[in-house]
């Protein structure tokens, strides 16, 4: 990398330099999520770059010292003290100008549902000198983090400017001009926000953002800092700044809790007699809070989305025959909230977004992700109630591991790990490969195999009871997984008549069979 930047001295300007600077700094941080790697990373990219010894490299390791990341920009500077200058060195006439930015009109527009913020900040690098901007993007549906950025140069400044204006009004909210301050908290805010939250959560798949979102990053930090005498640019400084504040730092579990008390005496909460039901606002307000950071009463399009299409979905642990009542109480929820904090006229169309994702949730929650879901999906009585679902999980869990603790063969090549992985333990078939794979990986006698694979059928249909029983005696008494499994197999196999080899029909002496798990 650091020999391709050879035509760095010879861009036109500051800026395009700065552009240039930012661009590379985010090549590296789309590849590398984590931080600490980044910042070896970058720390290697400014050694090779003082080896080189040459004038572009020099100007580069300058212009890094200015608006790179702290850690970043000192070990730049340092490098670059120590690079014997030539005296025949023509440098660019703008390197002294880079970072070097005076901070102009910081405008602002918020949508309708407090979800979008857009800010457009201008700087000059002298007072007669042609104005660049900075237009940014937060998301406040998820943690006020940065969705976007864009360097807007001179010749679209104006173009930018009316777009926004012509963006306030159609929306029929206000552009206004705010505080050069005010606009530093937010556009740090944001940056912040994202290095923490990223664009979502890894569970939805769209965490982190391509290649583009990048490249104005590290000039966009600059460029909030700069808002500010005292403060210094830094994209690595994830949770060693003061936190962001979120929007729902104010909300309370005991406003949750009163709130979901008044929606629960109201007729719309008292249309809602399952268990399972009436405890549903509770978990979409912590979904809400704790997860989007969003105060659970301010919903709107892109809340909605990310929460009923997203979140809940991936969240729920719920079995099939519990699906069915979400809808409805969703609807209830939401249409009450949206009578209590909604402008008038937006209610009926929330409540059609609303229905329309509120009828796709059954289906959506079916196809989740969540792995420990496929362990409860057939519960039928008792599904309401977290005691008999979280005992479910544990028999089950104990018979047929969560995926990525299951056993296999030292070797194992990645890609039949993830096949693995992906086995589901609710389909028969399935569940018998993931069984037969620890046993192999456990170096077992084959002729075993037939009994263990039955005993883990008997665990995960708790039929007879007494085998979970057992096997919960004997973890008491500090037995291993394996171990036990041992046991319980060794106690089946006396007194079968017929084992096949696959999950078909057994028959033995219950009886008997009752009376060896006793003995154990």
């Amino acid at each position: 990398m650091a020999e391709k930047c050879g035509s760095f001295a010879q861009l036109p300007d500051a800026l395009h330099a700065e552009s240039f600077v930012s661009g590379v700094i985010g090549q590296f941080q789309h590849r590398m999520p984590d931080t600490a790697v980044l910042s070896d990373v970058l720390l290697d990219f400014v050694d090779a770059l003082e080896r080189t010894g040459e004038p572009e490299q020099y100007a580069l390791l300058r212009a890094l010292a200015a608006i790179g990341p702290a850690r970043i920009a000192a070990a730049a500077r340092a490098a670059a003290d120590r690079v014997p200058a030539g005296a025949d060195w023509r440098l660019p006439a703008w390197l002294p100008s880079v970072g070097q930015v005076t901070p102009g009109t910081c405008r602002r527009w918020t949508d309708r549902f407090g979800e979008a913020e857009h800010l457009l900040v201008t700087y000059r690098y002298d007072e007669d000198g042609p104005e660049h901007a900075v237009y940014v993007t937060r998301d406040h549906s998820w943690h006020g983090a940065l969705w976007s950025s864009t360097l807007v140069t001179e010749d679209r400044l104006d173009e930018v400017r009316e777009e926004l204006g012509r963006q306030a009004r159609k929306e029929g909210v206000a552009l206004e001009v705010i505080p050069a301050r005010e606009a530093h908290d937010a556009l740090q805010d944001a940056a912040l926000a994202f290095l923490e939250h990223r664009h979502g959560p890894p569970e939805t798949g769209d965490g982190w953002p391509d290649r583009d979102f990048f490249e104005n990053l590290t000039l966009t930090v600059h460029r909030g800092a700069a808002l500010r005498a005292d403060a210094a640019p830094d994209v690595l400084a994830a949770g060693t700044l003061a936190a962001h504040r979120s929007s729902a730092l104010s909300w309370r579990a005991q406003d949750a809790e009163e709130l979901q008390a008044q929606f629960l005496a109201s007729p719309e909460g008292a249309q809602l007699t399952t268990h399972a039901a009436r405890i549903l606002p509770l978990n979409l307000m912590r979904l809400s809070a704790d997860f989007m950071g969003r105060d659970p009463r301010r919903i709107g399009p892109r809340t909605l989305d990310r929460l009923l299409g997203e979140l809940l979905p991936a969240s729920l642990l719920a079995p099939d025959a519990l699906l069915k009542e979400l809808p409805a109480a969703v609807e209830s929820w939401f249409g009450w909230l949206g009578e209590r904090h909604l402008p008038a006229g937006e209610r009926k169309a929330v409540a059609r977004q609303v229905r329309k994702l509120a009828a796709k949730l059954p289906k959506r929650t079916r196809a989740s992700h969540n792995p420990a879901r496929l362990y409860i999906a057939d519960v039928e009585e008792n599904g309401h109630d977290g005691d008999v679902l979280q005992a479910v999980l544990e028999r089950r869990s104990f018979a047929v591991p969560y995926p990525g603790e299951r056993l296999v063969e030292p070797g194992t090549p990645p890609e039949l790990v993830v096949r693995l992985n992906a086995q589901r333990p609710d389909l028969p078939k399935d569940r018998e490969a993931i069984v037969l794979c620890e046993l192999l990986a456990r170096v077992l006698d084959p002729a075993e195999y037939p009994y263990h694979v039955h005993v883990v059928e008997q665990l995960w249909a708790d039929q007879p009871r007494e085998v979970w029983e057992t096997a919960q005696r004997l973890r008491a008494r500090g037995l291993s997984r394996e171990r036990v499994l041992e046991l319980l197999a060794r106690a089946l196999r006396p007194h079968v008549r017929e084992l096949p080899v696959g999950m078909g029909g057994v028959g033995f002496d219950l009886k008997k069979y009752l009376d060896s798990l006793a003995a154990l």
